[in-house]
């Protein structure tokens, strides 16, 4: 029984979390099922989630969060990547684990994301961003993490809006 009450595993949808296997489809598919069903999604404290290579040549999100009331119990879950450091991502926000657009009521546990490798281009850096919020349309309100640790990453939370006079993440 994987279920744990109104609670779904991202190894229902395939995903191995050893280290090795790259999760992200898997893992994109449970997020797809947590946003249409309204659920949780629960990790466990031992679980290494893969997430393959980012593209030298595009922009790239693991997980996009563009929808509201969204809880994901990491448990201290590890996260892993090969970041590009294509002088395409030079400056950049461009290779993120998550992505929160325009989305509100969001719970995360404690997670630890490390990456391949950093770099820096005269006054840029290159590399992997654990979080990204954009606030485009309205503002967006009430995002809990908990502890998120980075190792090789460019930053942890990276925040901007699509009208910096307007619009904006509240209750961080």
């Amino acid at each position: 029984q994987l279920r744990v009450e109104d609670a779904i595993l991202p190894r229902q949808w395939g995903a191995e979390a050893n280290g090795t296997t790259n999760d992200t489809l898997a893992l994109q598919a449970c997020l797809a099922h947590s946003k249409a069903n309204g659920v949780r999604m629960e990790s466990d404290s031992s679980d290494i989630y893969f997430l393959g290579t980012f593209a030298d040549d595009a922009a790239e999100t693991k997980f996009l969060i563009d929808f509201d009331n969204f809880t994901w119990n990491t448990n201290n879950c590890e996260f892993t990547a090969n970041a590009s450091i294509a002088a395409f991502h030079d400056g950049q926000s461009s290779q993120d684990i998550f992505r929160f657009e325009d989305a509100s009521e969001i719970v995360i546990g404690d997670f630890r994301v490390t990456a391949s490798q950093i770099a820096r281009t005269g006054d840029d850096r290159q590399g992997i961003q654990a979080i990204t919020m954009l606030s485009t349309a309205a503002n967006a309100r009430n995002v809990k993490l908990g502890k998120v640790s980075c190792s090789k990453c460019t930053s942890v939370i990276t925040a901007f809006s699509g009208n910096p006079s307007s619009f904006r993440y509240r209750g961080l």
